[in-house]
């Protein structure tokens, strides 16, 4: 089979652009991956599961006009409680099947020792921590038992700002005239752009949303709800949300969280990319949603790019083929000449031990010598 040189060198060139597309998209992939791996509020279900059963993370964010009362909260959940008993999935006798969390935010004077300041404060509940495990320099987080709701938690910022000192635990502050305990100081978590601008420059802190109810009164000022829910099949866990919380589709946003930066999601939101700088909701965002919007826009510009690789790679394998084809290539030519060749070294080997078996000597006769 006689081949054409320069059809044979530009199907391999087109080989070659293949193997790098794939290579590049590959890279893309390997990129995402490892900023997701980065963001604990995606991984809710996984540190939940006790034995690698599939969860979902889902996330409700409503505008300030829409805010949940506590008491909603409590009847959502307790809503999300009797679906998962009709639907035969109760919870096991270590503990509960799911679990929940939700916050306010607001800006809160604090007095300590040293200054009176203003911090970012997130009034939390149910297991807030579970969703977002801080980083912990000190302490511990506060309990969420109703009777115990005088804990809170700093970040270094602001323990420099009313204590001047980090070391900390155990001390008290006043907010509206009561003493709250600190049990622990965390660190800003990452070191990266979106993040710090999304976690901002006022110093943070959090606290029991009962301790912040006792000061305060009650209040519609839950803003984010958040559920581990078991996902045997999919969308599972987002229908049993979606019917226990009454969602208003002009004042809410519902995210699966878990499954947010999916190979699908991402192609899809790709397609967005035009129209993601518009805002037509008031809603306010916590600043661990505003750092997964920016993530979103992050993966969709590098979705752009993985697709056009993807696309590179398709037609460089498909000019391979072409160009191979076109050289004189002949996949049936090669497959006859290889059975062929094959059948001829049969035979040579057949003759070979049918020669050898003929042209055996047999050995001679013992001399027996008479004295």
């Amino acid at each position: 089979m006689k081949l054409h040189k320069k059809r044979m060198l530009a199907s391999g060139i087109s080989a070659g652009v293949c193997v790098l597309m794939v290579l590049l998209f590959l890279a893309g992939e390997g990129i995402t991956g490892s900023r997701i791996g980065e963001l604990d509020a995606l991984n809710a279900g996984e540190r939940w599961s006790a034995s690698g059963e599939p969860y979902a993370t889902v996330t409700l964010h409503t505008d300030t006009d829409s805010a949940m009362s506590l008491m909603q909260v409590e009847s959502y959940s307790a809503a999300m409680n009797t679906a998962l008993l009709n639907a035969s999935i109760a919870s096991s006798e270590n503990g509960s099947v799911w679990t929940y969390g939700y916050y306010a935010e607001d800006l809160v004077s604090v007095t300590g020792p040293k200054a009176t300041a203003s911090f970012r404060t997130m009034a939390v509940g149910g297991s807030f921590f579970t969703f977002h495990p801080l980083e912990f320099l000190y302490g511990a987080p506060f309990s969420y038992d109703r009777a115990l709701p005088d804990g809170i938690v700093l970040d270094e910022d602001a323990a420099w700002r009313v204590f001047g000192s980090v070391d900390v635990v155990g001390m008290t502050v006043q907010i509206g005239g009561r003493d709250m305990t600190v049990t622990g100081i965390v660190r800003k978590e990452r070191d990266d752009p979106a993040y710090e601008k999304a976690y901002g420059d006022i110093p943070r802190m959090y606290m029991s949303y009962y301790g912040y109810e006792n000061i305060y009164g009650e209040r519609n000022n839950i803003t984010t709800y958040e559920a581990v829910l078991p996902d045997p099949v999919k969308s599972f866990a987002m229908n049993i949300f979606r019917n226990a919380v009454q969602i208003n589709e002009d004042t809410m946003t519902v995210q699966e969280n878990s499954d947010r930066y999916s190979l699908k999601n991402r192609f899809t939101r790709m397609k967005e990319l035009p129209y993601m700088g518009m805002r037509n909701d008031r809603i306010v965002y916590p600043y661990f949603e505003n750092e997964l919007q920016v993530m979103d826009y992050r993966t969709a510009v590098r979705m752009m790019f993985q697709t056009a690789a993807g696309a590179f790679a398709v037609l460089g394998l498909l000019s391979a083929v072409i160009c191979l084809f076109a050289a004189g290539f002949a996949p049936s030519a090669i497959l006859k000449n290889g059975w062929q060749k094959l059948e001829q070294y049969r035979e040579k080997n057949h003759t070979r031990r049918k020669k050898g078996r003929s042209g055996r000597r047999l050995p001679k006769p013992e001399k027996f010598l008479d004295e």
